[in-house]
């Protein structure tokens, strides 16, 4: 007779409040884990970002460490000083190279005389 009714332990388990209860524990379970996916992927894109940037800081300081070796140098220290101020030495001259405006403006003519022509070619009104 005890064969054909279910054990108690079996009839807890198959119980539904226990089934909810299973459920809800699974789904608890799921979503920390989802989090802890989420930590470490946003993790890994962190570390990801900082070397860069500490590949960039240590070339930044390569630059700045041949700058300051160029600036320990009177020759180094004179060219940056010129280039700063604007100044020479005295006996020395500047010379200022411009560009020709008319040059310019000529390219400019003719573009616009080409793009004119096709334009009244096409709209004669």
């Amino acid at each position: 007779m005890s064969r054909t009714k279910p054990k108690k332990k079996q009839r807890v388990l198959f119980s539904l409040p226990f089934l909810i209860l299973a459920m809800g524990l699974v789904i608890l379970v799921s979503i920390s884990a989802f989090k802890m996916y989420q930590t470490s992927r946003d993790t890994q894109e962190t570390v990801e970002r900082l070397e860069e940037e500490r590949d960039e800081m240590s070339i930044r300081q390569e630059q700045l460490l041949n700058t300051a070796a160029d600036l320990s140098t009177q020759r180094g220290i004179e060219q940056e000083i010129r280039e700063k101020f604007s100044v020479v030495k005295e006996g020395e001259r500047v010379i200022v190279l411009v560009d020709d405006p008319d040059r310019n403006s000529t390219s400019t003519a003719i573009d616009e005389s080409w793009w004119r022509s096709l334009l009244d070619s096409l709209w004669p009104f």
